[in-house]
């Protein structure tokens, strides 16, 4: 509490123009003074400051080339299929009001679909996969704002930079909520149902 108080107390100096000790005694704030210290201080460390600057920015992007989530491995399609998973959820617990009423009991199952509509289509391939990649080029997969594109395997960033548009890691969570088992994969709503269809492009039974 002490900490706090004192924390209260330097927060309130440093904002006002002026402060006045216990002796009823005010003096001007340096506030000029303040501000040409630290353009002087910049100023003379400016490479030093720029050079940290680069090495954080090289180390963040370091890090988000080569983040990963825990994924399925999936293998390529050897046949064309659709199917239509069973998108029903179970609520996990009961869900209440801020009065405590139920609104949902544990157990009640609905369809997302009827109350949602995705924006986009989903489109899921092997990045790692020079056909499948080609074939999501030349279809604009990878650069047109109507799909999202999820990657099985293969650099999200990298993908990412090239096609100007985000594309992300087809997560194990994502994947097993619709079914998705081959690549490459195109999900899509249709009315209340969701559609996936698996696409051949190589050695098709």
């Amino acid at each position: 509490m002490k900490q706090f108080l004192i924390l209260c107390l330097i927060s309130q100096l440093l904002l006002s123009e002026t402060f006045t000790f216990k002796e009823g005694k005010t003096y001007d704030f340096a506030e000029k003074n303040a501000i040409a210290d630290i353009q002087e201080h910049i100023k003379k460390n400016e490479k030093n400051i720029e050079a940290k600057i680069a090495k954080t920015k090289i180390e963040q992007k370091s890090k988000a080339r080569d983040w990963k989530p825990e994924q399925r491995k999936l293998t390529a399609a050897t046949k064309n299929k659709v199917f239509y998973p069973d998108m029903t959820y179970t609520v996990p617990e009961d869900i209440k009001d801020a009065t405590g009423r139920i609104m949902y009991a544990k157990g009640f199952k609905f369809n997302p679909a009827d109350y949602v509509h995705m924006q986009q289509e989903i489109v899921i391939i092997d990045a790692n996969n020079k056909i499948e990649l080609e074939w999501a080029k030349k279809n604009s997969y990878l650069d047109s704002a109507k799909y999202m594109v999820l990657l099985t395997d293969g650099n999200a960033f990298e993908i990412t930079e090239e096609f100007k548009k985000p594309a992300y890691y087809l997560t194990k969570e994502v994947a097993d909520k619709f079914q998705i088992q081959k690549t490459p994969s195109i999900v899509k709503q249709i009315e209340n149902k969701i559609k996936v269809s698996e696409i051949c492009l190589k050695n098709c039974q």
